[in-house]
């Protein structure tokens, strides 16, 4: 990693498209792999080999983080950004229970 930070020319690589999407879904691919690949293996194991379960489990994790990422993670960023500037600009009001 170093490396790739320093080298101008293995910067390019990560700059390009398939490392930045990549790294935008890494959260979601994170918390969902587990569970697409239990249920891949669980669907398909006796029928379909080994190397076309891995094959399966990776589209699928993809597209699935895909969507996860799309409909729950990037809403609730910004739905946490939305809620961080209404507590920064709102003003402070003393507490009833206060004296």
């Amino acid at each position: 990693m170093i490396l790739l930070i320093q080298d101008p020319r293995l910067t390019l690589g990560l700059n390009s498209s398939v490392p930045q999407y990549l790294g935008r879904i890494s959260y979601s691919m994170y918390l969902v792999h587990y569970t697409v690949l239990f249920a891949v293996f669980d669907l398909t194991f006796p029928m379909v080999p080994l190397v076309g379960i891995a094959i399966l489990c990776g589209a699928a994790t993809l597209l699935v983080s895909h969507l996860f990422c799309i409909w729950v993670e990037e809403p609730a960023h910004a739905a946490g950004k939305t809620l961080a500037h209404r507590l920064r600009t709102s003003t402070a009001r003393p507490s009833p229970l206060s004296t």
